[in-house]
This record gives C-alpha cells, sequence and structure tokens, in this order.
C-alpha cells in the first residue's frame, strides 16, 4: 500500500529529517514497544527509510535540493531546503516523493493495527483488543 493512497496529499510534505524524528517518536512509543516485536519494529523502520526517506532524498538530490536526510542543531526557521530550485522542480519532488505527516501517522496505526490483529488469540474480539490499546 502506497503512503501516497491512504490520505489526501494537501498538507505541506514533510522534509527526510522529519520523517525519521516522527518515524522514530512512533515505533519507540509505550503503544508500539509494549504491543510489537523488536523485529517488527525494525522491520517496519527499514521500510519507511528505504521506501521513503531515501528515496526522497535521491529525488530531492537529483533536482538540485538539499537532501535534509538529517537535521543539523544550526539550521534556522529560514534554511531554504530547495537551494532555489525552480519551482517546476519543487512540483515534480512533491509529485515523486511528497509524505504529509498525516500520511505517514496513517501508515504507521494500519502498521500497528495489522500486527495486534495477526496475534490475536482464537475467539477473542479483534475490536475490543485495538480499542485497548487505541487509548493509550
Amino acid at each position: 500500500m502506497s503512503m501516497q493512497a491512504i490520505t489526501g496529499r494537501h498538507q505541506r510534505g514533510l522534509l527526510p529529517f522529519e520523517i525519521v524524528q516522527i518515524l522514530d517518536a512512533e515505533v519507540n512509543s509505550e503503544k508500539f514497544v509494549k504491543t510489537t516485536s523488536d523485529s517488527y519494529r525494525a522491520a517496519v523502520r527499514e521500510f519507511v527509510l528505504e521506501k521513503a526517506v531515501k528515496k526522497m532524498g535521491d529525488v530531492r538530490q537529483f533536482h538540485g535540493m538539499f537532501e535534509a536526510l538529517e537535521k543539523d542543531d544550526e539550521w534556522g526557521d529560514e534554511m531554504d531546503f530547495t537551494m532555489g530550485a525552480s519551482q517546476a522542480d519543487v512540483a515534480a519532488v512533491d509529485n515523486k516523493a511528497k509524505v504529509t505527516e498525516e500520511q505517514l501517522r496513517t501508515f504507521l496505526e494500519i502498521c500497528w493495527i495489522r500486527y495486534v490483529k495477526s496475534r490475536i488469540e482464537p475467539g477473542e474480539n479483534p475490536k475490543v483488543l485495538v480499542a485497548s490499546y487505541k487509548g493509550d
């Protein structure tokens, strides 16, 4: 399932380092840690890094923009991550690799729900189990 197919794309696209920050916060959250295995969290993290972060960095670099794979503490709010790229290049990057915060969080929630549902004991109500964790 594509992250782009999950939700609308009307929000601001995240930069690669922002995806990593949100990804790490979510997969290390109490909800994920209590209910999923270390190997599953590592697999989800690796998938997002490979399919979204690396791809976005490569596309940005191809279009003459800063990859922004890691955040430098010296960057201010005025940092131009496009490095003066044309509007056409910015649009091309958005078209090829844009991921919004809503898309990322929805994708991670789907990963979590699928994992939890796959671990349900026979006869156990999956809706009750998922609902009990959603409150965390």
